[in-house]
């Protein structure tokens, strides 16, 4: 069962959506970044059932989402730029089918490189989304997870909203194994060794201007 719209500002959610997260799903509706998820959950704008919420809560049947007119303006916006703009040429369409490490029915794996964001917004309109959108016209794929920009490796989409249900969750729950390789350089003090402690989020310029965007 689709969703069911009330009206603009306020979806009922059907069956396509139950289990999904709330992120998720305005991502996949109106294209939406997650900092400007977060800052209008925190405005009180994006509402569940009347209530306040964080971003991350997870959808049932027959919930009532309340829509901010800045996700209903990026959704006539990205109309807009998908029937009249191409960001990438029909030579970067065809490389971009060189990155594909694994594809079946259900979900696409892509060798993501350096130096492309995953996810388009304000200022970046080349991305991994928009790329694969002109790969896959009919049906594209969906985010599920995210990698940094000048990060590489295996990115996974996926093909339908049911395949998308059981990623995300999937990587919410951590049930998913992830490796990480990177390259030192310069005079180690020991050759090999096992780093044991919990990694922190340094906030920079960069990070505090797309927090608060």
């Amino acid at each position: 069962m689709e969703n069911k719209i009330i009206n603009k500002h306020l979806i009922e959610i059907g069956s396509d959506y139950k289990g999904i997260k709330l992120d998720k799903f305005l991502i996949d509706e109106f294209g939406v970044t997650f900092s400007l998820i977060r800052k209008m959950c925190r405005k009180g704008q994006i509402r569940v059932n009347s209530s306040r919420v964080k971003g991350n809560e997870t959808l049932k049947t027959g919930d009532t989402v309340k829509i901010p007119n800045a996700f209903l303006d990026n959704k006539v916006n990205n109309d807009i730029s998908t029937n009249n703009e191409k960001y990438f040429s029909n030579k970067d369409i065809e490389k971009a089918k060189d990155l594909i490490l694994f594809e079946d029915d259900d979900i696409l794996v892509i060798n993501k490189p350096a130096g492309i964001p995953v996810q388009a917004g304000s200022k970046q309109n080349r991305s991994i989304d928009r790329l694969f959108s002109q790969v896959y016209p009919e049906n594209t794929p969906k985010l599920v997870h995210r990698l940094d920009k000048e990060t590489s490796g295996c990115l996974v989409l996926a093909k339908h909203k049911s395949a998308a249900k059981i990623l995300a969750d999937q990587f919410a729950n951590r049930t998913t194994e992830k490796t990480y390789l990177t390259i030192a350089v310069g005079d180690l003090i020991d050759p090999k060794g096992v780093i044991d402690f919990s990694v922190a989020k340094v906030f920079t310029t960069h990070n505090r201007t797309n927090e608060s965007c």
